[in-house]
Protein backbone atom coordinates (compact mmCIF):
# COMPACT_ATOMS: atom_id res chain seq x y z
CA UNK A 1 0.00 0.00 0.00
CA UNK A 2 3.13 2.40 0.84
CA UNK A 3 5.11 1.64 -2.28
CA UNK A 4 1.92 1.04 -4.51
CA UNK A 5 3.18 -2.71 -5.62
CA UNK A 6 2.96 -6.03 -4.61
CA UNK A 7 6.71 -6.66 -3.12
CA UNK A 8 6.82 -2.62 -1.85
CA UNK A 9 9.28 -1.84 -4.23
CA UNK A 10 8.92 1.00 -6.95
CA UNK A 11 10.68 3.81 -8.66
CA UNK A 12 14.41 3.57 -9.89
CA UNK A 13 15.35 0.51 -8.17
CA UNK A 14 13.65 -2.91 -9.45
CA UNK A 15 13.21 -6.20 -8.03
CA UNK A 16 14.87 -8.76 -9.65
CA UNK A 17 13.43 -12.15 -8.70
CA UNK A 18 15.55 -14.89 -10.36
CA UNK A 19 18.57 -13.15 -9.20
CA UNK A 20 17.56 -13.10 -5.46
CA UNK A 21 16.67 -16.78 -5.63
CA UNK A 22 20.13 -17.31 -7.34
CA UNK A 23 21.80 -15.82 -4.63
CA UNK A 24 20.31 -16.68 -1.76
CA UNK A 25 20.65 -20.29 -2.93
CA UNK A 26 24.48 -19.88 -3.10
CA UNK A 27 24.64 -17.92 -0.36
CA UNK A 28 23.04 -21.21 1.70
CA UNK A 29 25.36 -23.85 -0.79
CA UNK A 30 28.08 -22.21 1.17
CA UNK A 31 27.16 -23.61 4.09
CA UNK A 32 28.29 -26.76 3.06
CA UNK A 33 30.57 -25.76 0.36
CA UNK A 34 33.40 -22.95 0.65
CA UNK A 35 33.96 -19.78 -2.07
CA UNK A 36 36.48 -21.14 -3.93
CA UNK A 37 37.52 -19.39 -7.09
CA UNK A 38 37.40 -22.78 -9.01
CA UNK A 39 34.39 -23.82 -7.95
CA UNK A 40 32.49 -19.94 -7.93
CA UNK A 41 31.44 -20.79 -11.36
CA UNK A 42 29.26 -23.48 -10.37
CA UNK A 43 28.42 -22.01 -7.27
CA UNK A 44 26.68 -19.14 -8.85
CA UNK A 45 24.54 -21.08 -10.89
CA UNK A 46 22.54 -23.07 -8.00
CA UNK A 47 19.67 -24.14 -10.07
CA UNK A 48 22.28 -26.30 -12.28
CA UNK A 49 23.72 -28.06 -8.88
CA UNK A 50 20.37 -28.14 -6.93
CA UNK A 51 18.88 -29.53 -10.41
CA UNK A 52 21.34 -32.18 -10.85
CA UNK A 53 21.15 -33.66 -7.59
CA UNK A 54 17.47 -33.37 -7.77
CA UNK A 55 17.70 -36.04 -10.73
CA UNK A 56 20.13 -37.96 -9.31
CA UNK A 57 17.88 -38.49 -6.47
CA UNK A 58 14.60 -39.46 -8.34
CA UNK A 59 16.95 -41.74 -10.77
CA UNK A 60 18.26 -44.20 -7.65
CA UNK A 61 14.78 -44.03 -6.60
CA UNK A 62 12.26 -44.32 -10.03
CA UNK A 63 11.72 -47.86 -9.10
CA UNK A 64 11.08 -47.24 -5.30
CA UNK A 65 7.76 -45.48 -5.26
CA UNK A 66 7.79 -46.45 -1.62
CA UNK A 67 10.96 -44.25 -1.01
CA UNK A 68 9.04 -41.75 -2.44
CA UNK A 69 5.55 -41.44 -0.86
CA UNK A 70 7.91 -41.57 2.77
CA UNK A 71 9.76 -38.31 1.50
CA UNK A 72 6.42 -36.78 0.74
CA UNK A 73 4.71 -38.17 4.07
CA UNK A 74 7.96 -37.31 5.98
CA UNK A 75 7.26 -33.38 5.49
CA UNK A 76 3.65 -33.71 5.99
CA UNK A 77 3.89 -34.63 10.06
CA UNK A 78 3.37 -31.97 12.93
CA UNK A 79 6.98 -32.11 13.87
CA UNK A 80 7.96 -31.11 10.30
CA UNK A 81 5.55 -29.08 8.07
CA UNK A 82 5.32 -25.71 10.22
CA UNK A 83 9.45 -25.56 9.49
CA UNK A 84 8.70 -26.09 5.99
CA UNK A 85 6.02 -24.16 5.27
CA UNK A 86 7.52 -20.97 7.43
CA UNK A 87 10.64 -21.75 5.21
CA UNK A 88 9.20 -21.60 1.88
CA UNK A 89 7.23 -18.21 2.98
CA UNK A 90 10.40 -16.68 4.17
CA UNK A 91 12.24 -17.61 1.45
CA UNK A 92 9.59 -16.06 -0.76
CA UNK A 93 9.04 -12.85 0.53
CA UNK A 94 13.01 -12.18 0.64
CA UNK A 95 13.48 -12.95 -2.84
CA UNK A 96 10.56 -10.42 -3.45
CA UNK A 97 12.23 -7.70 -1.50
CA UNK A 98 15.98 -7.92 -2.00
CA UNK A 99 17.39 -4.75 -3.61
CA UNK A 100 19.85 -3.12 -2.05
CA UNK A 101 23.27 -3.88 -3.18
CA UNK A 102 24.61 -5.04 0.55
CA UNK A 103 21.51 -7.83 0.91
CA UNK A 104 23.08 -8.59 -2.49
CA UNK A 105 26.77 -9.19 -1.48
CA UNK A 106 27.73 -13.08 -1.48
CA UNK A 107 29.37 -12.70 2.13
CA UNK A 108 26.14 -11.13 4.06
CA UNK A 109 23.76 -14.24 4.85
CA UNK A 110 21.74 -12.67 7.82
CA UNK A 111 18.55 -12.64 5.93
CA UNK A 112 19.21 -16.31 5.44
CA UNK A 113 20.46 -18.00 8.16
CA UNK A 114 17.29 -18.07 9.70
CA UNK A 115 16.75 -21.14 7.00
CA UNK A 116 19.55 -22.81 8.56
CA UNK A 117 17.19 -25.33 10.46
CA UNK A 118 14.83 -25.92 8.15
CA UNK A 119 17.77 -26.74 5.38
CA UNK A 120 19.13 -29.06 8.13
CA UNK A 121 15.76 -30.84 8.65
CA UNK A 122 15.21 -31.02 4.53
CA UNK A 123 18.79 -32.50 4.06
CA UNK A 124 18.54 -35.18 7.35
CA UNK A 125 14.67 -35.77 5.91
CA UNK A 126 16.07 -36.50 2.23
CA UNK A 127 18.61 -38.41 3.24
CA UNK A 128 16.58 -40.89 5.82
CA UNK A 129 13.93 -41.40 2.92
CA UNK A 130 16.15 -41.67 -0.51
CA UNK A 131 19.59 -42.29 0.05
CA UNK A 132 20.22 -44.69 3.23
CA UNK A 133 18.12 -47.32 1.98
CA UNK A 134 19.91 -47.66 -0.94
CA UNK A 135 23.34 -48.13 1.60
CA UNK A 136 21.16 -50.26 3.90
CA UNK A 137 22.29 -53.67 1.89
CA UNK A 138 25.83 -53.03 2.51
CA UNK A 139 26.08 -50.90 6.25
CA UNK A 140 29.64 -51.24 7.06
CA UNK A 141 30.64 -49.92 3.70
CA UNK A 142 28.34 -46.96 3.75
CA UNK A 143 29.67 -46.36 7.28
CA UNK A 144 33.26 -46.17 6.20
CA UNK A 145 31.90 -44.03 3.12
CA UNK A 146 29.74 -41.48 5.25
CA UNK A 147 32.74 -41.36 7.69
CA UNK A 148 35.46 -40.44 4.93
CA UNK A 149 32.98 -37.81 3.64
CA UNK A 150 32.23 -36.38 7.26
CA UNK A 151 36.11 -35.65 7.77
CA UNK A 152 36.60 -34.51 4.52
CA UNK A 153 34.00 -31.82 4.95
CA UNK A 154 35.16 -30.69 8.35
CA UNK A 155 38.14 -29.35 6.94
CA UNK A 156 36.28 -26.42 5.43
CA UNK A 157 34.79 -25.33 9.20
CA UNK A 158 37.84 -25.85 10.78
CA UNK A 159 39.97 -24.33 8.28
CA UNK A 160 36.87 -20.95 8.33
CA UNK A 161 37.35 -21.12 12.16
CA UNK A 162 41.59 -21.03 12.01
CA UNK A 163 41.18 -17.84 9.09
CA UNK A 164 38.95 -16.03 12.03
CA UNK A 165 41.23 -16.92 14.93
CA UNK A 166 44.09 -15.66 12.82
CA UNK A 167 42.62 -13.03 11.78
CA UNK A 168 40.64 -11.76 14.59
CA UNK A 169 44.22 -11.68 16.84
CA UNK A 170 45.91 -9.38 14.40
CA UNK A 171 42.88 -6.84 13.98
CA UNK A 172 40.09 -7.35 16.27
CA UNK A 173 36.80 -8.79 15.22
CA UNK A 174 37.22 -9.18 11.52
CA UNK A 175 33.65 -9.16 11.06
CA UNK A 176 32.03 -6.15 8.74
CA UNK A 177 29.35 -5.16 10.28
CA UNK A 178 31.03 -5.35 13.79
CA UNK A 179 32.56 -2.04 12.13
CA UNK A 180 34.69 0.21 15.01
CA UNK A 181 35.19 -2.54 17.48
CA UNK A 182 38.65 -3.31 15.83
CA UNK A 183 42.36 -2.62 15.74
CA UNK A 184 42.15 0.09 13.36
CA UNK A 185 39.94 2.25 15.19
CA UNK A 186 41.34 0.97 18.61
CA UNK A 187 44.68 2.73 17.14
CA UNK A 188 43.64 6.03 15.65
CA UNK A 189 45.10 8.67 16.58
CA UNK A 190 41.56 10.72 15.85
CA UNK A 191 39.78 8.57 18.06
CA UNK A 192 42.29 8.81 20.98
CA UNK A 193 41.93 12.63 20.55
CA UNK A 194 38.40 12.48 20.74
CA UNK A 195 38.42 10.67 23.73
CA UNK A 196 40.61 13.21 25.19
CA UNK A 197 38.04 15.77 24.35
CA UNK A 198 35.06 14.31 25.84
CA UNK A 199 36.57 13.59 28.87
CA UNK A 200 37.99 17.44 29.10
CA UNK A 201 34.75 18.42 28.10
CA UNK A 202 32.32 15.58 28.85
CA UNK A 203 29.24 18.25 28.08
CA UNK A 204 29.85 19.81 24.71
CA UNK A 205 28.07 19.21 21.97
CA UNK A 206 29.69 17.23 19.53
CA UNK A 207 28.72 16.61 15.97
CA UNK A 208 29.91 13.62 13.50
CA UNK A 209 29.89 11.81 10.17
CA UNK A 210 30.48 8.04 12.03
CA UNK A 211 27.96 8.79 15.05
CA UNK A 212 27.69 5.17 16.17
CA UNK A 213 31.84 5.32 16.14
CA UNK A 214 31.81 8.27 18.82
CA UNK A 215 29.41 6.80 20.65
CA UNK A 216 30.77 3.30 20.74
CA UNK A 217 34.18 4.94 21.88
CA UNK A 218 33.05 8.09 24.54
CA UNK A 219 29.25 6.90 25.72
CA UNK A 220 27.98 10.08 25.59
CA UNK A 221 25.28 11.50 23.13
CA UNK A 222 26.14 12.32 19.73
CA UNK A 223 23.98 14.95 16.99
CA UNK A 224 23.84 13.94 13.52
CA UNK A 225 25.33 16.63 10.83
CA UNK A 226 23.29 18.68 8.71
CA UNK A 227 21.96 16.69 5.03
CA UNK A 228 23.07 16.83 2.17
CA UNK A 229 19.72 16.45 0.38
CA UNK A 230 18.36 19.87 0.67
CA UNK A 231 17.71 21.96 -1.76
CA UNK A 232 19.51 24.92 -0.84
CA UNK A 233 21.94 24.29 2.59
CA UNK A 234 22.48 27.87 3.26
CA UNK A 235 18.92 29.27 3.49
CA UNK A 236 17.66 26.02 5.10
CA UNK A 237 20.58 25.89 7.65
CA UNK A 238 21.04 29.21 8.15
CA UNK A 239 21.78 30.05 11.65
CA UNK A 240 22.61 26.49 12.49
CA UNK A 241 23.86 25.10 14.68
CA UNK A 242 22.22 28.41 16.62
CA UNK A 243 22.74 27.47 20.17
CA UNK A 244 24.73 24.70 20.30
CA UNK A 245 27.99 24.90 19.10
CA UNK A 246 30.31 22.26 19.53
CA UNK A 247 32.73 20.28 17.51
CA UNK A 248 32.96 17.76 14.83
CA UNK A 249 34.24 14.88 14.55
CA UNK A 250 35.08 13.92 11.18
CA UNK A 251 36.49 10.42 9.79
CA UNK A 252 37.96 10.15 6.73
CA UNK A 253 37.60 8.47 4.06
CA UNK A 254 33.49 9.24 4.42
CA UNK A 255 31.39 6.52 3.48
CA UNK A 256 28.24 8.64 4.18
CA UNK A 257 27.40 11.16 1.46
CA UNK A 258 24.41 12.44 2.33
CA UNK A 259 25.95 14.40 5.34
CA UNK A 260 27.63 18.15 4.61
CA UNK A 261 31.10 18.05 5.16
CA UNK A 262 32.78 20.67 7.05
CA UNK A 263 34.18 22.28 3.92
CA UNK A 264 30.35 22.80 3.29
CA UNK A 265 28.92 23.80 6.54
CA UNK A 266 31.47 26.51 6.63
CA UNK A 267 29.27 27.86 3.66
CA UNK A 268 26.85 29.04 6.36
CA UNK A 269 28.37 28.24 9.77
CA UNK A 270 31.68 29.11 11.44
CA UNK A 271 34.14 26.23 11.13
CA UNK A 272 37.53 26.27 12.64
CA UNK A 273 39.86 22.84 12.48
CA UNK A 274 41.35 22.12 15.71
CA UNK A 275 42.66 18.79 14.62
CA UNK A 276 44.46 16.70 11.96
CA UNK A 277 45.55 13.29 12.48
CA UNK A 278 45.25 10.18 11.47
CA UNK A 279 41.84 8.61 10.78
CA UNK A 280 40.27 12.36 10.25
CA UNK A 281 40.05 16.09 12.07
CA UNK A 282 38.66 17.66 14.17
CA UNK A 283 36.37 21.12 13.94
CA UNK A 284 35.07 23.72 16.50
CA UNK A 285 31.86 24.94 14.79
CA UNK A 286 29.49 28.14 15.80
CA UNK A 287 26.71 29.53 13.98
CA UNK A 288 27.70 33.07 12.19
Amino acid sequence: MTYGSLWGTSGERTVDVLKNTELALTKMLHWFVPYISFVMPVLMRPLIILGALALVLYLINRKSSGSRRSWVNAFTTSAIYPSMLHAVIYFAAVALTIITDDHRDLLSDRYYVILLVPTAIFILVTFDTLIAPHLRSRPQQAGYVMAFVLVLWSVYPLYSIQEYLVRASTQGEPSGFNMYNNRIYHEMDLVAEMEKLRESQPNATVYSNYADAVWFYTRKPVSTLPLADVPSPVEAYAGWPHDKPGYIIWFEPNEYKHYLSPMKIAEFASVELIYEGDGGKIYYVRSR
